[in-house]
């Protein structure tokens, strides 16, 4: 109406504050209803409220329990308290328990505006730990909605608690020997710092905690006191499926009137079940009942336990598989020639003293597998059948013969032991006696640590050292690889993939002198023959015999030099050229590297003037980091014993020879352009970079080991 001007102009008007109004209505503010994105890191804010008291205490007669909940992964701690100042003692456990097993520190904690957290000791320990405390506006629960909800979620699991029957085996030393051996319990838990069951035992009002237990699936905690006529009506509460009776509704819906008074409705007595006033017919469910899934595991229990004797085997329903398992067994003793029948002696007695024999730790297992995770070395497993009937027997044992297997028909014909047998007391150390002579034939040592852990490395602590990286006369190839099964067997378990690992990392970190070396053998590692397995045998010769050699890091200019240089087509295999370059830092070597070009040259020009372009990329990120780190280089030199190199990287004019190199490896001429660094020319008898692209003498290797900073 205003807008068709039916009505006059309005005018906005501002109304005072009404003080009455506010007195009269005002309510709560209205919370966030939207969801809160949880933290990103674990223990960076965390939840704490007490709950309590309740009028029943718990067994250890507690009546409060705090919650300590993390807000990035939702994991809840619960304590049982006496009293509510117990909560900060509780705390500093749980903060000790949480930072170890984490290795994190808490940051934020958020708790309700509770007494216990106004003592100055609290705050003082927030301070001291840089902790910051969050507490909730008295009065508003809702700040806190997470501890306040987790509290909600206990108590109703607690008032739910389905209690099962359980049967605890008791020991002998507490009861006589006619007693039972076992007695009802309820089941309650599982142990949090124990193996086994948590189990209540009503007789003795206490907690037991136990892995001898048989449940009883069919009857719940709630059945245990019934009576076995629980189908007479003073047992307990009827239980009937209801059945809504016909006649009644067909009155209702045919007199629409009596609706309000159905209870006036007349029907045959018999029909209907007059409900007590005391006790009300409660109504069945109906709901189909799933039943749990992890009980399904118990179908993989056997339902007949494993015979104890020969007699008892050969009544199960599987007789003939336990026929088939004996005849094997003694198969085996037969094939280790166990024993050999002799007459009875006359004179009885026992011989024997030390039955002691080590076992692998545990400890040892998971180190070892750890290694394996981390390193990634090879690991396989083995099995030795009937292991200890290969022990070899230090005293004279005899045993009657075997029960359905007896062959010896004279008199008192028995078996005299040859070697060591299951159940011996001696067995065990006899068949460890047999193990490790085995092992030491096969060069294994063993630890000291644990002495059913044996090492063996590459067995070459004993060889005769070598003054080269690799002799001339290893020429390899491809072609070499081994073409008899005899060679394949062989080269299949020589641990040539472990030993060029720790090559590399040795090659990596100190020793530039067994860079090229170490990148031949390694490109035969997917088809290995014996002459590959010598040349890196030698090479951990030469190791052997120069272990002393270490890289000296003197007090030089702190400037970078670099060295490269070129095999031209070394390569056998593809004829591609091998690129080698050297950086030092106050003539130390701190960068260094041997490979083959991705190109095949057609020239050695071509191939030094890859490798220049290949080194000054590393120079330039040298030149980076010594930049970073506060030390401005000018004036770098990377040298070359190819003149021809140089001037091509110099001169930017067309060549017919050169139209072909790839652009990529024209951007040393923009260095050079730009003064990024300069081009110096060295003599081929003291370029350094020999020994990473070829192999060489033992006076040149000296002198190229020299240049670079690695002395004996």
């Amino acid at each position: 109406m205003h807008s068709n001007g039916k009505l006059p102009s309005l005018q906005s008007v501002e109304i005072d504050m009404c003080e009455e109004c506010i007195l009269g209505k005002q309510k709560r503010v209205s919370f966030q209803t939207s969801g809160r994105t949880p933290k990103k890191e674990m223990l960076e804010l965390i939840h704490c409220d007490v709950w309590g008291p309740t009028t029943t205490s718990s067994i250890g007669g507690k009546h409060y329990f705090v919650t300590f909940i993390d807000d990035h992964s939702r994991k809840v701690w619960v304590y049982f308290i006496k009293h509510k100042y117990e909560a900060f003692e509780f705390f500093k456990r749980w903060k000790a328990m949480v930072e170890n097993e984490t290795g994190l520190k808490i940051k934020k904690f958020r708790t309700y505006n509770g007494g216990e957290y106004e003592d100055n000791t609290f705050k003082k320990f927030f301070y001291d730990h840089g902790i910051r405390l969050e507490r909730t506006i008295p009065g508003t629960p809702q700040h806190n909605g997470v501890a306040e909800r987790m509290n909600r979620t206990l108590t109703e699991k607690g008032r739910r608690i389905r209690k099962q029957l359980a049967y605890v085996h008791i020991s002998d030393q507490g009861r006589n020997k006619l007693n039972p051996k076992s007695k009802k319990c309820t089941f309650i838990g599982y142990g949090r710092d124990e193996f086994g069951y948590r189990i209540w035992d009503d007789e003795n009002k206490k907690v037991i905690r136990t892995r001898d237990v048989i449940f009883d699936e069919r009857i719940m905690y709630k059945d245990r006191h019934k009576n076995d006529a629980s189908d007479s009506a003073q047992s307990g509460p009827m239980f009937v499926d209801y059945v809504p009776d016909t006649t009644m509704t067909k009155s209702i819906i045919r007199n629409p009137q009596q609706e309000n008074y159905v209870g006036q409705t007349s029907s045959p007595q018999s029909n209907m079940i007059q409900p007590s006033s005391l006790a009300p017919i409660l109504k069945r469910s109906t709901r189909p009942h799933m039943p749990n899934k992890r009980y399904m595991n118990y179908l993989l229990l056997p339902n007949e336990g494993e015979p104890e004797c020969y007699y008892e085997a050969c009544l199960t329903s599987d007789a003939s598989k336990w026929d088939l398992a004996m005849k094997d067994e003694m198969q085996s003793l037969i094939l280790n020639q166990t024993w050999e029948p002799v007459e009875l002696p006359k004179k009885e007695g026992v011989d024997y003293n030390e039955i002691f024999a080590p076992v692998v730790k545990l400890n040892t297992i998971r180190t070892i597998l750890s290694i394996v995770v981390i390193e990634d070395p090879h690991l396989e497993q083995l099995d030795v059948k009937t292991a200890f009937l290969h022990g070899n027997l230090d005293e004279e044992i005899y045993m009657h013969q075997l029960e359905g297997f007896s062959k010896i028909e004279k008199g008192n014909m028995i078996c005299k032991l040859k070697k060591s047998l299951y159940g011996l007391k001696q067995a065990p150390r006899q068949w460890y006696k047999k193990f490790d002579n085995f092992m030491h034939k096969e060069d294994f040592q063993k630890c000291n640590a644990d002495h059913y852990c044996y090492i063996k490395r590459f067995n070459m602590s004993d060889t005769k050292p070598v003054s080269t990286p690799l002799a001339s006369h290893f020429q390899l190839s491809k072609d070499q690889s081994p073409q008899a099964e005899e060679d394949k067997d062989y080269m299949a378990k020589v641990p040539y993939a472990s030993t060029i690992e720790s090559l590399m990392h040795v090659m990596v970190c100190t020793r530039p002198d067994i860079r090229h070396t170490v990148g031949v053998v390694s490109r035969y590692m997917s088809n290995l023959r014996k002459f590959h397995w010598e040349a890196i045998k030698w090479i951990l010769r030469y190791l052997r015999g120069t272990i002393d050699k270490c890289l000296y890091f003197g007090n030089d200019e702190l400037k970078i030099q670099g060295y490269v240089d070129v095999d031209f087509g070394g390569e056998v295999d593809h004829r591609k050229s091998t690129t080698g370059y050297i950086f030092t830092v106050g003539n130390t070597s701190v960068s260094w590297m041997s490979q083959l070009q991705k190109i095949i040259s057609l020239s050695t020009t071509e191939a030094e003037y890859v490798a220049i372009t290949e080194a000054s990329k590393e120079m330039i990120w040298l030149r980076g980091l010594l930049r970073e780190l506060g030390f401005k280089q000018e004036n770098n030199v990377l040298y070359s014993d190819s003149q021809s190199a140089i001037h091509l990287a110099k001169n930017s004019a067309f060549h017919a020879r050169t139209k072909h190199i790839g652009l990529r490896y024209h951007f040393i001429r923009s260095l050079l352009e730009n003064e990024v660094l300069t081009l110096g020319k060295i003599q081929g008898a003291k370029n350094s970079t020999d020994m990473l692209t070829k192999t060489v003498t033992i006076d040149k290797l000296k002198m190229c080991s020299t240049l670079v900073g690695l002395y004996e």
